[in-house]
């Protein structure tokens, strides 16, 4: 077990993994996309090899992917996602706390929001707005 300032070298290749998946792309393409090779990027992912300061620099920059989250799982996953949670947070202070729950449980898992996202696009699609 970790404390919160300790960092499980297969926590982060989870997370990794979840990047990943909810980006939709395979190994070696996130190799690719994180300047290693697909090896050495499923022993970031299988939790063999700790990722890379430059691999991490280019996760922030290419997919927008907070340092707190990979590498602690604090706060929300993308950093857009930060500011938008930030924002409904302190301005939306009467959106009820089960709101509150379901914005940071989609903010903490990818795949998890990417679902919900996925599930709302095709509730809208089958029930079209009317003006």
């Amino acid at each position: 077990m970790t404390s919160k300032n300790e960092i499980s070298i297969k926590a982060v290749g989870l997370r990794l993994k979840n990047v990943r998946k909810s980006k939709n792309l395979g190994i070696e393409a996130m190799g690719k996309a994180l300047n290693v090779t697909g090896d050495i990027y499923y022993n970031y992912e299988t939790g063999k090899t700790m990722v890379n300061l430059e691999a991490l620099g280019a996760l922030r920059e290419r997919f927008d992917i907070s340092m707190d989250w990979i590498l602690f799982n604090r706060g929300p996953m993308s950093l857009s996602d930060r500011e938008v949670l930030d924002n409904v947070l302190m301005e939306g202070g009467n959106i009820g706390e089960e709101m509150k729950s379901f914005l940071l449980l989609m903010n903490k898992d990818p795949v998890f929001k990417y679902q919900q996202l996925g599930n709302y696009y095709e509730y809208l699609k089958s029930h079209p707005v009317v003006n």
